[in-house]
């Protein structure tokens, strides 16, 4: 069986708050000239806002406010970049607290600190 490069360990969950908060305003002309991995946090951040649009739970609105809303993504990438995982990405960042280390680190890669 192939081995694939596991994520680095996040212990600490308000380090990967942080992470997610650390953000950038990017115009459509950056994320069309922007590498892939910033088209797929403005992918992500569609993805997001449809499904807030789509009549999410009022408390997972609220935690993604304090998350400030997530408008971009920096640093954080999903292992497989597919619209599966994106799923998987959004239900991390609306319940990451209830979430265990070893969940996020099957989920999040962090590339490039």
């Amino acid at each position: 069986m192939k081995s694939i490069s596991q994520p680095k360990f996040i212990m600490n969950r308000d380090v990967l708050k942080l992470l997610v908060e650390k953000n950038k305003q990017f115009s459509e002309q950056q994320i069309k000239q922007a590498p892939e991995e910033l088209k797929f946090d403005a992918r992500l951040h569609s993805y997001l806002k449809q499904h807030l649009k789509n009549g999410y739970k009022e408390s997972q609105k609220e935690q993604l406010k304090q998350l400030n809303c997530l408008t971009e993504i920096e640093i954080l990438h999903v292992v497989n970049l597919q619209p599966q995982n994106e799923c998987e990405l959004f239900i991390l960042l609306t319940n990451y607290q209830s979430l265990d280390d070893n969940q996020i680190q099957a989920i999040l890669s962090i590339i490039q600190e």
